[in-house]
């Protein structure tokens, strides 16, 4: 198995790749190694890596500089996507990024249509 996570000199290098594209090759790259049917294992497996970096987030682990992730919910409050940061969102959505930050602040009650809430409360509301 590939191992993602380079070091070098005990520092970490950063790469321009998201958070959402590594959980994609790691199942991807599971589900090969173990030769397991992709349309049943799929969305188990990327929820479980989903689970496991949202922990690393929770521990200090994982560091986001560059923005906060937010999630993207219904109105009824189900997950449909966590994004990188609000600004991706709102290039990929036509939504004014501001909305999105004052609506994750509680500022405003949605954007787009949409609630949101940064990727960190969000997952410590779950728990």
């Amino acid at each position: 198995m590939k191992t993602y996570l380079i070091k070098n000199s005990d520092k970490q290098v950063r790469y321009g790749i998201s958070s959402n594209k590594i959980q994609d090759l790691l199942t991807d790259e599971i589900i090969h190694e173990l030769r397991l049917p992709i349309n049943l294992c799929y969305n188990f497996i990327r929820d479980r890596i989903r689970w496991a970096y949202v922990a690393g987030h929770d521990q200090g682990r994982i560091d986001s500089r560059n923005g906060k992730e937010v999630c993207q919910l219904t109105l009824e409050g189900e997950l449909i996507r966590i994004w990188q940061t609000a600004v991706i969102a709102s290039k990929a959505l036509n939504i004014n990024h501001s909305s999105i930050y004052r609506s994750c602040r509680r500022d405003q009650m949605k954007a787009g249509g949409y609630l949101w809430d940064f990727a960190k409360d969000y997952y410590k509301k779950q728990n």
